[in-house]
């Protein structure tokens, strides 16, 4: 006999998007809106390196002088790239959020040319989950702080 599967009546959370391009924290909402609860992390150290860092003498690049040269090959810088791949991450697992019915709004916190990126990145059904955003880097701030930046009380 298959055990019944428990379905849950509750309301989706209000989740809080706190990122920048190295690290992303994903917060919860509590009840009423006037508290956050940090539910996951997400780490991206390429994301604090530099273009010489993240390419090596590959075709198409050249090193010397102490920049690298691209030639046609190359398509767009190696931190442009990085940027863009977390943002995908972070927008998948918003993604799944809002598919499993688990989140009814996002916040999205970040400095604003992350904030485009991500948003970029964001799928038409998700985007629409985005209640409001807030323009500044409040990664390494208190779940207090990053609730103090946004509306009051979430909703």
């Amino acid at each position: 006999m298959r055990a019944q599967q428990k379905t849950s009546q509750s309301v989706p959370a209000i989740w809080v998007l706190v990122a920048e391009r190295s690290q992303a924290r994903l917060l919860q909402a509590m009840p009423g809106g006037m508290s956050l609860s940090e539910a996951e992390n997400f780490e991206h150290p390429e994301g604090r390196l530099r273009n010489h860092e993240l390419v090596s003498d590959a075709p198409g690049v050249s090193m010397g002088s102490g920049y690298s040269q691209s030639s046609p090959t190359q398509k767009e810088e190696p931190t442009v790239h990085e940027t863009q791949n977390f943002a995908k991450r972070l927008a998948k697992r918003l993604s799944e959020l809002h598919e499993t019915h688990a989140m009814s709004k996002v916040y999205l916190v970040a400095e604003p040319h992350f904030l485009g990126v991500l948003r970029a990145e964001l799928d038409e059904h998700t985007r629409k989950c985005v209640a409001g955003e807030v323009h500044h880097r409040l990664i390494n701030e208190s779940n207090a702080d990053i609730l103090a930046a946004l509306p009051s009380p979430l909703t």
